[in-house]
């Protein structure tokens, strides 16, 4: 069973791990952060608040999900429940479909 709390810190907690990726990403340009959740409900968690701030993320950045069914990283889309999601910084020039073995990654759980 999944273990929750309601202590109402949600947006403070999700606030705090994307201030990390903004700061690790800024400090560290050629890297690129995966974020996977270590349970199903982590994994729809990040997956609903990647699309209730897709706009804000893409100013800066790249978003990229991984598909249950596909070893390949694909541009977000709303809608989609992704196993994995990648945020790598905007500028680089990068193809829209990249196998998940060409980076270097970091992971958040």
């Amino acid at each position: 069973m999944e273990n929750r709390t309601k202590n109402g810190d949600l947006e403070k907690v999700m606030g705090t791990v994307a201030s990390f990726i903004v700061n690790y990403l800024n400090q560290f340009t050629d890297h690129q952060i995966l974020v996977r959740g270590n349970t199903e409900g982590k994994r729809r968690l990040y997956n609903r608040f990647a699309s209730r701030s897709l706009e804000e993320i893409t100013k800066d950045y790249n978003l990229y999900g991984k598909e249950y069914d596909n070893d390949e990283f694909a541009l977000f889309a709303k809608g989609k429940i992704y196993e994995a999601l990648l945020v790598k910084e905007s500028k680089e020039l990068i193809s829209q479909n990249m196998k998940s073995t060409n980076f270097k990654v970091r992971t958040l759980q």
